[in-house]
This record gives C-alpha cells, structure tokens and sequence, in this order.
C-alpha cells in the first residue's frame, strides 16, 4: 500500500512528509481503513500513470524504482468467526508473505513455497461486515468489505 508524491524536487525520504501520521482507505462512503505511517515504506520509483486508473494492481520492485503490473486473482475470500482462508489460482515458487487489516487488526502470515493458500485465525462475530485489505507479495492487492460467516 502505499501514497504517490508528485514528480519533481527531491523525493521524499519518509512516510510521514507524504502522508502524515496516517493513510485512511475506504470503500465507499462508510467502510474503511487506517494505515499508520509506521506500517508503510518510501520508494523512489518511475512514472507510471496507470497506476492513478487501479492503484491496487501495481507494486514496488524489489529494487524499489519501478512499478510493476501485480498478478490478478479473484477467488473469494471467505471470513468466519474463527479463520479468513486465502487461496490462490496458482502455487506459489517461494515462502511468500501475505499481510492481512481486519478492521484495526494487522496480520502477517506467509504462504509456503509449492502451496496455494494460507489460514488467518480471527476472532468474530457472525453477521458482522468488516473492511479487509489483503496484500500478497507480487499478487494484485484486494480490499472488500466481508460479512462474517459460521
């Protein structure tokens, strides 16, 4: 997840003279998501004006100076009271870390090398909606609003 700065001048150097102490994200009007600065990163990447069209769809190369097109995947992501399964279309070629928001709560949890999913254990209430960012190394980010299920 991150902010974009406008081009020019020296790039900024931390989180903070981008985005202040926090990042809110929302999904429509109501559901949202605070970033705290703490939980992001700066990099000085090149000029890619797709990624103002679907932000999500975009990350930072491992050398931190370009944009890259992230691998789509659409399986649902189901959330009970105990677990939110995420799965997926392909295995993975190496250990792969996954970062999960439930509302305030952060998850980091890594899908292992050959497998295609992993289990975050939760504590919820069925039939509650919570905002939820997931965020898989070189896989297009999601954030949906999820209904807890049995």
């Amino acid at each position: 997840m991150g902010a974009l700065a406008v081009t020019g001048g020296a790039p900024a150097t931390d989180v903070a003279s981008l985005v202040g102490a926090e990042l809110p994200i929302r999904i429509g009007l109501e559901t949202g998501l605070i970033l705290k600065a703490s939980q992001l990163a700066v990099a000085a990447v090149g000029d890619e004006p797709a990624v103002f069209v679907d932000p999500l769809t975009f990350g930072v190369d491992t050398a931190k100076t370009a944009l890259r097109q992230l691998l789509p995947w659409s399986i649902p992501l189901p959330l009970t009271e105990s677990t939110l399964t995420i799965e997926l279309v392909a295995t993975v070629g190496a250990d792969t870390p996954v970062l999960v928001m439930i509302g305030d709560d952060l998850f980091t949890r890594t899908i292992p090398k050959g497998e295609n999913s992993v289990i975050v254990p939760v504590a919820l209430k069925q039939g509650d909606k919570h905002p939820v960012l997931v965020l898989v190394a070189g896989q297009v980010g999601r954030f949906e609003e999820l209904t807890v299920t049995e």
